[in-house]
């Protein structure tokens, strides 16, 4: 399964695909303020709810225009996901 993340101005954009299809998604408010452990306890509960956890996921893609949240979110996937993991991971920073 693979966890993805679109950071806009206005909200994040979170989901999980599986076997190419969107399993789910949610939608938060952008926080720029937002901490790595914020967002860890944030994407936690949402995958609670979803019956899911961390260890479910073997690849992650974020895409973000904030720069402070791409920092965050990179540190926090860095600090969950392990080694093997994050060599699938696409991380696409801002222009």
């Amino acid at each position: 399964m693979i966890f993805v993340c679109d950071v806009g101005n206005t909200h994040v954009v979170l989901g999980t695909y599986a076997d190419g299809v969107l399993t789910n998604h949610w939608r938060v408010s952008t926080n720029r303020e937002r901490t790595e452990d914020e967002f860890g306890m944030l994407i936690n509960d949402l995958f609670k709810y979803a019956g899911l956890s961390f260890a479910d996921f073997n690849g992650v893609v974020i895409s973000s225009v904030v720069p402070s949240i791409m920092f965050a979110l990179e540190r926090l996937c860095t600090n969950i996901f392990t080694y093997s993991r994050l060599l699938s991971a696409l991380i696409l920073r801002p222009a």
